[in-house]
């Protein structure tokens, strides 16, 4: 693996910073704080191999971060802090997502066939506090069934959990020039989407 002259002299730079054990403590917070949920868990995976592999010296940046020497009590800590972020970050995806029962007056069906749509792929929502929710973003009333038109053939190809699946679909994505996949299926093009999705896989 070959690296810029730029991003040499960063690593030099941060290798430098973290020799300071106070300052290598703000730059895990810092570092932490700034991931995504599943970035997050990524990284705690890392730790969790370099913890095993303890005998393992290549990587210059892991043992200055002190991955390598990393305890319970710390590995604890990090991925408490993780749990946390994820939590805050998926009642952020929930909002303003919709209750079953909320959505069944609302679509003019029964509860149970609101189960029923998100059982079989139709709807997409998640538990929030044990109640089972739905984003508003996937709805249209000019849709087929009162849902945006293509969603249920997005959800088949998604190969990820179900909130994951939310956060695809309502985050700002680079390659639909920082729109969210969601719009650009509003949009009709459904098959741009498919395509994307077709190349997820989250956990």
């Amino acid at each position: 693996m070959t690296f810029s002259r730029k991003s040499t002299d960063l690593e030099r730079r941060a290798l430098a910073l973290l020799e300071d054990r106070k300052e290598r403590e703000n730059f895990l917070h810092q570092f932490l704080t700034a991931l995504s949920p599943e970035a997050q868990q990524g990284f705690i995976q890392i730790l969790d191999e370099r913890v095993k592999k303890t005998s393992s010296a290549s990587s210059t940046f892991a043992k200055a971060l002190g991955a390598r020497q990393l305890d319970s009590s710390d590995q604890k800590a990090l991925e408490l802090a993780t749990l946390v972020n994820f939590f805050d970050y998926r009642r952020s995806l929930l909002a303003n997502a919709i209750p079953a029962t909320t959505l069944a007056k609302m679509l003019g069906v029964s509860r149970q066939t609101v189960h029923e749509r998100f059982r079989s792929g139709q709807l997409l929502g998640a538990l929030d506090s044990n109640v089972l929710k739905f984003p508003d973003w996937q709805f249209d009333a000019n849709g087929p069934s009162g849902v945006v038109q293509g969603l249920a053939e997005v959800l088949a190809v998604l190969k990820c959990s179900d909130i994951a699946k939310i956060s695809w679909l309502a985050s700002a994505n680079p390659v639909f020039g920082h729109e969210r996949p969601i719009e650009i299926l509003k949009r009709g093009q459904i098959e741009e989407v498919l395509k994307e999705a077709r190349a997820v896989e989250l956990n």
